[in-house]
């Protein structure tokens, strides 16, 4: 739903804008490090959605960290979620022990929350 906030987004400008290559982001080491944040201060960077989310009784979120999107596809998230919907921690567990065991190396932290709306 939103757009990473990671200084790789800075350097594909900087490509758009003909300063550098797409080879040369690709392979700049800080391209994962953080711009904006919560618990930075003073975020200045925050996407925001113009249209509301309409949500239905039963609706399940997924609130997770890029350790959790980056390893799971869409589809693995969604099975994973939704065998576990009337357990809903379970849910959240199962998504970053799923996450965990298939960590790729230099893996980041593997954050979920699961939550079900309810009227």
């Amino acid at each position: 739903v939103n757009a990473e906030h990671n200084y790789y987004m800075m350097l594909k400008n900087r490509v758009e804008a003909g300063e550098i290559t797409e080879e040369e982001a690709r392979n700049d080491p800080s391209k994962e490090a953080l711009i904006s944040y919560i618990g930075i201060g003073g975020v200045e960077l925050a996407d925001i959605n113009q249209e509301p989310f309409s949500l239905e009784n039963g609706d399940l979120i997924v609130l997770c960290s890029d350790g959790l999107y980056r390893i799971l596809n869409d589809e693995a998230i969604k099975l994973i979620v939704r065998s576990c919907s009337e357990n809903i921690p379970l849910a959240a567990h199962m998504l970053v022990n799923t996450a965990t065991e298939n960590r790729k190396n230099n893996q980041d932290n593997t954050t979920a929350i699961v939550v079900k709306y309810k009227q």
